[in-house]
């Protein structure tokens, strides 16, 4: 018997043919869209942990304005859990290239903690050599046995040094993200590089014989997978342990501080620790960020395709299920029971859904997740990040589907095989007197017999027609949203520059080397204009929350950014003047830090110290950092700092200018625009895959949903070829039906699309990130057109069957 049914399993997949492997395919893309993405977030952690701990990441760090000393540090060893603990230098530092000079963070060399991964050369060892990140190489074409100049103010001993080495740094693992490698006093206050020299390329005298950082490893959290939640809660509590103890150490510096200058305690300040966890060390958390990115858009792309794949599979199941009424009634004449029956069905289904899981599974690995970190690994630099198969979610994925199917079993069969027999052999009873809700309306009455025959063949089969919506809408849907994602990062830029600023250059000067006065009289003389601002990269956060980066722009004027910004409130549109009591915030850094109208905001001051501030309003922004405005006297009387105007906002034509400035003191950028331009060129690959998948699913859906169509109207068709319909009138009888449908999925796709574009666009937009959300006609039509062409293509391959009715036996169709 057991042999019969396995023959009668396997008779049963061959006849469902396309149908039976279209499901499966259907649930596998929808498997391999969660599985994969959540792989390639899992593979990215799993690296990351890897290679903090073989590079030995520092656990934690602190800081003090009065510096930390070699007492500090004995200190330090005797804490709990500390089982190695170095002092080390870090200060900005401007890279002199010839045509600008860059703000860099210079750091010392540690002995065993934040070990540098050498990717060409070895690491420096004398005072006059230098290690550079391998970002910095790339950028500005740098590399090993090139000499650099780094100018500074007396904290290094020298200013030339010599490339010895390319390195990453765990501390340090974002490549993408702008204002990632700390803050600085210069210019814009925004590294944009590190590098690394040994401990005597800094002059110890400069620092008093201090330390700017300790860097501490400690034995607390080890055995921990560093993204875990446990990791997370355990660190939180050491911090809180070891606060006291800092706060005990910064009591006694100050109290020798303020000893040695024999009671003028005025000349100091009483300055905390800072103790930062992996939060606020480096840019450590971009790792998460990316990954978050990538799991959001695991469950958005997932629920689209579940929503595809269910319906489908449901109408798939249960029409092949249904047209085999008269074998059921045959089977329970012949003897076999309800139970063996359905048993037989369910079988059918698990088989397809086995299909389905060991299918996705493969797509996962094979294709999503190369995709996803061919996406974001560039984004990172933590070596090479092997492929990853993540188990939880892989039999979640396969116990959903495996749910999905045995429901639909379960709501076809149930009921049909406890039917007669005798009910069953009679097949499909024909539904009379039952007329549609539309049928007396005035318009449809007025509609010819062709039109009005095939509008009710479309409503009449509720499965077919949910099934075909469905499936173009989910395909349709899909397309929307890359193509969405594309042209609102690629759109962004242009987007802020159109409607929020009206600037052409910025011209960026260090005021403490030299005249700002004499570049605004240069300008001047030039006829360009120009308004002239602080723009300064400073520590920002929601009240108690993580500390972000933002650019702090201050004016004298209420008016100063008139003609140059326009501070555009998010909800009313209005445009504000720079407040002189209050801040004003961009949309992403309030959506970040928790900021709302009237909420509190936190600054950190270039000693450490926390400052407060109140939110007068949101403000669009389109440029990926955060923004904070404010009036200059209100800026000094938070911060306890004057403002530095030392950038220039440029209007018109800078021909010539370059050449006169880069040789004034101070001179430190002067740069277009087209540094926040972005393509979007990433997600070419995405659309692409995206594209055949999204053309596999609809030759799939539709040529299984026309093929039975045609069959179960087979003799119906073949009765209009007799009675004098043309072959090319026939096929639009049953093309028509389809257009509509396959409008109706066009239209819904587009509505589905957009909705979830702006979710998706949510979920990636990393850090201070902003991209356009708003719905863009362009993708639905590029959409629209794709999914159009593979449709007409995929009609006209099924429509063929209709060339081989036969007309002289109309009975055997």
């Amino acid at each position: 018997m057991r042999k019969a049914e396995g023959k009668h399993l396997l008779r049963s997949i061959r006849k469902g043919g396309i149908s039976y492997l279209a499901v499966a395919v259907i649930a596998a893309v929808s498997i391999a869209i969660f599985h994969g993405f959540q792989s390639s977030g899992n593979a990215i952690l799993q690296q990351s942990d890897r290679y903090f701990k073989e590079n030995n990441l520092e656990t934690l760090e602190i800081a003090c304005a009065n510096g930390i000393t070699q007492a500090d540090l004995d200190a330090i060893a005797g804490w709990e859990g500390v089982t190695a603990v170095e002092g080390g230098y870090t200060d900005s530092v401007l890279l002199n290239t010839g045509q600008e000079r860059i703000l860099v963070q210079a750091r010392s060399l540690l002995d065993t903690i934040n070990q540098p991964v050498v990717i060409e050369g070895s690491l420096p060892t004398a005072a006059g050599e230098v290690a550079i990140e391998e970002n910095m190489a790339r950028k500005e074409g740098i590399g090993v046995g090139d000499t650099i100049t780094l100018e500074q103010d007396g904290c290094l001993t020298g200013d030339t040094f010599q490339v010895t080495a390319i390195i990453n740094m765990p501390v340090f693992c974002a490549v993408s993200l702008l204002d990632a490698r700390g803050t600085g006093t210069v210019g814009l206050g925004s590294n944009e590089y590190y590098v690394c020299l040994p401990e005597d390329a800094f002059d110890r005298d400069y620092y008093s014989d201090c330390y700017t950082t300790a860097y501490i490893d400690s034995d607390v959290l080890d055995g921990m997978y560093y993204f875990s939640n446990a990791y997370k809660e355990g660190e939180a509590a050491y911090l809180d342990r070891l606060e006291p103890l800092a706060q005990e150490r910064a009591q006694l510096r100050y109290e020798e501080l303020s000893a040695s200058v024999q009671g003028e305690a005025e000349a100091f300040q009483m300055e905390d620790w800072v103790l930062s966890g992996r939060e606020n060390v480096g840019d450590v958390r971009s790792v998460a960020i990316i990954v978050d990115t990538i799991y959001g858009l695991s469950y958005v792309m997932a629920l689209l395709f579940l929503l595809v794949a269910v319906v489908i599979c449901f109408a798939a199941i249960t029409r092949v299920i249904r047209e085999q009424r008269v074998l059921i009634g045959a089977q329970k004449a012949l003897g076999f029971t309800p139970g063996e029956i359905f048993k037989h069905y369910t079988l059918y289904n698990l088989s397809c859904a086995v299909l389905g899981i060991l299918l996705g599974w493969f797509l996962a690995i094979t294709v999503v997740e190369n995709l996803a970190l061919n996406i974001f690994a560039p984004k990172l630099c933590i070596g090479t990040i092997p492929l990853a198969f993540t188990w939880s979610t892989a039999l979640i994925s396969g116990v959903v589907c495996l749910a999905v199917f045995l429901i639909a079993t379960f709501a076809t069969c149930a009921k049909l095989v406890k039917e007669p027999a005798i009910d069953l052999l009679r097949g499909n009873a024909p539904t009379r007197g039952k007329r549609l809700f539309f049928e007396k309306w005035g318009g449809y009455q007025k509609l010819n017999l062709h039109s009005r025959t095939m509008i009710k063949n479309v409503l009449s089969n509720k499965g077919r027609m949910a099934a075909t919506v469905v499936g173009v809408m989910g395909c349709t849907a899909l397309l929307v949203v890359c193509f969405s994602i594309k042209l609102g990062i690629q759109n962004a830029a242009q987007t802020h520059f159109d409607h929020y600023a009206s600037y052409d250059y910025r011209l960026v000067v260090d005021s403490q080397t030299g005249s700002v006065q004499d570049f605004a009289d240069l300008l001047d003389r030039e006829g360009i204009s120009y308004t002239l601002i602080q723009d300064k990269l400073k520590n920002v956060r929601g009240e108690g929350g993580a500390w972000e980066t933002a650019h702090v722009v201050t004016s004298d004027d209420p008016k100063g950014l008139e003609g140059f910004f326009k501070l555009s409130d998010i909800s009313s549109d209005r445009e504000f003047l720079i407040p002189q009591g209050s801040v004003l915030v961009s949309r992403r850094a309030a959506e970040t830090m928790g900021l709302s109208v009237g909420s509190t905001m936190e600054l950190m001051d270039d000693k450490g110290r926390v400052r407060k501030a109140m939110v007068y309003g949101i403000i669009e922004h389109y440029l990926p950092y955060n923004l904070v405005v404010t009036g200059s006297r209100y800026y000094e009387q938070v911060m306890g700092e004057s403002p530095d105007p030392c950038v220039f906002l440029l209007q018109g034509d800078v021909t010539g200018l370059a050449q006169q400035v880069q040789g004034m003191d101070g001179y430190l950028s002067l740069r277009d625009n087209s540094e926040y331009t972005r393509s979007g060129r990433e997600l070419d690959l995405v659309i692409a895959i995206c594209t055949i998948l999204s053309a596999v699913m609809l030759v799939l859906v539709l040529l299984n949903q026309i093929t039975m169509y045609i069959s179960r109207k087979a003799r119906e068709l073949a009765v209009m070829r007799v009675n004098g319909y043309t072959l090319s009138q026939t096929k639009a009888y049953v093309c028509k039906d389809n257009v509509m449908l396959i409008i109706l999925g066009l239209v819904a796709g587009c509505f589905l699309g957009v909705a979830m574009a702006y979710i998706d666009m949510r979920i990636i937009e990393a850090g201070a990130e902003h991209y356009v959300r708003t719905p863009n006609l362009i993708a639905c039509l590029l959409a629209c057109a794709i999914m159009a062409v593979f449709a007409v293509v995929v009609n006209i391959v099924a429509l063929r069957k209709i060339d081989h009715l036969s007309l002289t036996n109309v009975s055997s169709n």
